[in-house]
């Protein structure tokens, strides 16, 4: 995760990314051999293209990557040995993913900011952000993300694409609309933002769309109540 690796800035170059070289060699070799090769599904993360320029208002897959963090830094290293493997055999998808929510989150792990608000707000907690709250970042529910999985392998679809809901949301906003629907006031506390954080970026998912058909099904608000549903029992 993102803070973690901050944390170990030579970790990700000491132990994963060497393991992710072997397994890449390893499928390589046998899809060479094979009549049914593996299918690599690689997700990657948004945060490789930086901060948004004043020349590039909507990040596309064509555009440069300037990684900002330890995390975003070796996310493209594993993209470029993934993209070097391919002419020895290696079929891969690379799947640069924004914000996921919606799925199960333990209340100690260091990121999600929407389950950590609502572990906050559940135990009557004040809620630190980094920044001021104009920081901009897209959110896709998971079950975007796993049907478009689901139409990638069904396509057997290879490249690079950006998986992005297309409707990045400031963080003030965020909290407002989760603390609106969960009908309670958080404590928002405020520290500097982390210098490796991505402050402003938007995505398309267009090249993805328009391979595969795919497009989210829930905005915001839909995949929160969904979520808060699901996963916590709230009904908005």
């Amino acid at each position: 995760m993102p803070a973690e690796a901050e944390l170990d800035p030579a970790g990700q170059w000491r132990d994963d990314l060497p393991q992710l070289s072997g397994l890449l060699d390893a499928i390589a070799e046998r899809n060479y051999r094979s009549e049914t090769p593996v299918h690599l599904i690689f997700f990657s993360s948004g945060s490789v293209y930086g901060e948004r320029r004043n020349n590039i208002p909507i990040f596309e897959e064509f555009h440069p990557r300037v990684p900002k963090g330890i995390y975003a830094r070796a996310k493209a290293e594993a993209e470029d040995m993934i993209l070097k493997h391919v002419p020895k055999g290696l079929k891969a998808t690379i799947l640069r993913a924004t914000n996921a929510y919606g799925f199960p989150q333990k209340e100690v792990r260091p990121q999600g900011v929407i389950p950590a608000l609502i572990h906050a707000a559940q135990k009557n907690r004040p809620f630190t952000i980094w920044g001021d709250g104009s920081t901009l970042k897209d959110y896709l529910y998971i079950e975007d993300i796993c049907s478009a999985v689901e139409k990638i392998i069904q396509d057997q679809l290879l490249g690079v694409f950006n998986l992005a809901n297309g409707e990045s949301v400031a963080l003030r906003d965020l909290l407002e609309l989760l603390q609106k629907m969960l009908g309670v006031r958080v404590n928002i506390q405020q520290i500097p933002p982390a210098s490796w954080d991505v402050q402003h970026a938007r995505f398309s998912s267009r090249l993805l769309q328009e391979a595969t058909g795919w497009v989210p099904s829930f905005s915001l608000k839909e995949g929160l109540l969904k979520y808060f549903t699901d996963e916590y029992g709230i009904r908005s």
